[in-house]
């Protein structure tokens, strides 16, 4: 006759007990360690923000300068993957950038290819 399911929960029951008790004990011994953590943490990212406020306010003019280039080149970089992709830009005479391989191969004439392909198969 199988046993009912009454005489298994007694096992559950302490694997349960062991499992709270096993997080509870790691709380209680990681908790110190988290905390100092944290707060080390909070008191280097002030210590760096006081740091950079004051370069900011001692120097704006490059930090602009450097702020400006960077936005330019993140829209220089949006505009290039926008005509790289499918969709392009939606303007009429728009090629989209996907035959720019195709393209670059076109710009070699066969002679400027042939005379690189003697002289590299000759040396």
């Amino acid at each position: 006759m199988p046993p009912s399911d009454c005489e298994q929960s007694a096992p559950a029951i302490l694997v349960a007990g062991y499992f709270i008790a096993v997080v509870g004990a790691s709380g209680v011994l990681l908790y110190p360690y988290i905390h100092l953590l944290v707060h080390k943490l909070f008191e280097f990212f002030g210590a760096v923000a006081y740091v950079v406020k004051d370069e900011i306010l001692r120097a704006p003019m490059v930090f602009l300068s450097l702020g400006l280039s960077i936005l330019f080149a993140v829209i220089a970089l949006l505009a290039i993957t926008i005509c790289a992709t499918g969709r392009g830009c939606g303007r009429p005479g728009c090629r989209r950038l996907k035959k720019a391989a195709e393209f670059d191969i076109q710009l070699e004439t066969e002679d400027c290819v042939e005379v690189k392909f003697h002289s590299k198969k000759w040396s």
